[in-house]
Parts: C-alpha cells; structure tokens; sequence
C-alpha cells in the first residue's frame, strides 16, 4: 500500500437556503446517511458529519490535489438532488452556495469529531447564529 506524503483535514460549516430549520432530526440523519453513502471511494473521506435545523458540520480529509470548493459543490448539489427526488420534504431543498471551511491540525481531530458529535446538544445552548460567529472569530475570519 503507498503512503501518502499528506494529510489535510478541513472543518466545513454549510448553511440551508435562507437558513430555512428545514433539517428535522429525521431528515437530518438520513441526509447524513446519504451523503455518506455517496462520498464512499471519493478522493476524500468524511470523518464525521452532524449538524442542526439549518446546517451541517464535517470534518473531512482530502488530498492536495482536490479544490475543495469542487467537493462541497459535489455534496451539496447531490444531496440537495436526492432529498428533492425522495419528496420527504413538502418544499424544495437547497443549500446556501456559500460555506465556511477552517485548517485542522491532526492534533485537533478528534476535538473537532467531538464538537460535531454533538450538535445537538450544543444548539440546545447556543443558536447557530452565535455558534458560526464564534467560529469565525476564532479563526481569525
């Protein structure tokens, strides 16, 4: 097996249409579970994958030679497709084109894993307004 010479991890924060609260938990897990279905054998690899009403986390990996905005093209428009085929929800889906994306060290990955892991109950606290301003200001954004 060759090794590879690299490694990079991006925290990445995408955002609901208007921030329409349009993930229920119920939509929410099977978009997740879709989504990683697709992305299996891509040049990347999520590690994790959670979120809220209107927005998703993940923590991904994925080699120097991929854009990642052509990755998150990719995630959204797919999965935005398949939920609107599936008709589980009454109106049409889509996500903001825009997303936040943050460097993470291989000594923060499994920090980060944890903040994802727990969305839910982070926002039972905090809105997402206040998460994703806290996030671009401790990164320097």
């Amino acid at each position: 097996m060759e090794t590879k010479p690299y490694k990079i991890w991006a925290h990445v924060v995408w955002c609901t249409q208007k921030n329409s609260p349009l993930l229920t938990a119920e939509i929410r897990k099977i978009m997740i579970k879709h989504i990683l279905t697709f992305t299996t054998n891509k040049e990347y690899y999520i590690a994790c994958m959670n979120g809220g009403e209107e927005h998703l986390h993940c923590l991904l990996s994925y080699s120097p030679h991929a854009a990642l905005t052509v990755i998150l093209d990719e995630i959204k428009t797919e999965s935005a497709r398949w939920l609107n085929t599936s008709k589980k929800l009454d109106k049409r889906f889509g996500w903001q084109q825009n997303f936040a994306a943050f460097s993470v060290s291989q000594s923060k990955v499994k920090d980060v894993k944890k903040f994802i892991a727990k969305q839910e109950d982070h926002h039972q606290k905090i809105s997402f307004a206040l998460e994703w301003q806290t996030l671009l200001d401790k990164h320097g954004v």
